[in-house]
């Protein structure tokens, strides 16, 4: 499954981003964020969703 984590940096609250990582669920995803992109460790994660392919 693919997954969206919508995060933000803590100076910058109004600024969201999104990454995307395929994972089984939700924790999974999250750990792979972190572990894919260790450059975004200090972000804060607001939603995690699972995104499909070609969705609106």
């Amino acid at each position: 499954m693919r997954w969206q984590l919508t995060f933000h940096f803590e100076d910058f609250p109004k600024i969201s981003m999104c990454g995307f990582v395929t994972a089984l669920n939700e924790k999974k995803a999250i750990e792979k964020f972190k572990s894919d992109y260790p450059n975004l460790a200090s972000c804060i994660i607001t939603e995690v969703i699972q995104f499909e392919e070609g969705s609106k």
